[in-house]
């Protein structure tokens, strides 16, 4: 008689990245870029992320960096970009993680770009909330958008605010800098 399997059944989400990873492999094999960063958007950056493993997703999000690189593809650059930040909000880096989501937010709306705009700009509200911004889903759209940079007016970012992160407040090295001050 065989031994009996020990291994737990394989959840929905389990089956998912492993169809998703698979249909990477056969991307990256073949050198098909665009295919290999709308699996890695769509599956292999967000999932790991849904189950905590986070040195998956930034694997994940290096290759989708990579790809965009070797593709000089602008789109699926800030794409990476907003991976990355949701990566820093995860890790409670809630600053970085803002900071890095509205520059890129910024850069998406004033390209027209807006592939997975909705999804990062939620991950956005869940940074802020993890600021301690809750005062920020208060205010009209338009003010909101125009606190991000998608004013007409140059706006500073959100991230330089004093916040409650693990940071105590202090805002980025990189932030100080290019000289930003706070709010």
């Amino acid at each position: 008689p065989s031994q009996p399997d020990n291994t737990p059944p394989a959840t929905e989400v389990d089956r998912a990245y492993e169809e998703a990873r698979a249909s990477f492999e056969i991307a990256h094999s073949a050198g098909a870029g665009l295919t290999a960063c709308w699996v890695l958007e769509d599956a292999l950056c967000p999932i790991p992320l849904m189950r905590g493993d986070l040195a998956t997703a930034e694997s994940a999000i290096v290759a989708l960096r990579d790809w965009a690189t070797r593709m000089n593809a602008t789109l699926w650059k800030m794409m990476a970009t907003c991976w990355k930040g949701k990566l820093q909000m995860e890790r409670g880096e809630f600053a970085r993680g803002v900071e890095l989501l509205s520059q890129t937010l910024e850069a998406c709306e004033q390209s027209g770009w807006q592939m997975c705009y909705a999804r990062f700009l939620g991950y956005l509200a869940e940074g802020l909330a993890g600021l301690g911004h809750l005062d920020w889903f208060d205010r009209p759209v338009d003010d909101r958008r125009a606190r991000l940079g998608g004013g007409r007016q140059r706006q500073q970012r959100i991230a330089d605010r004093p916040s409650d992160d693990r940071r105590g407040g202090t805002r980025s090295a990189p932030a100080r800098r290019r000289g930003c001050r706070r709010r």
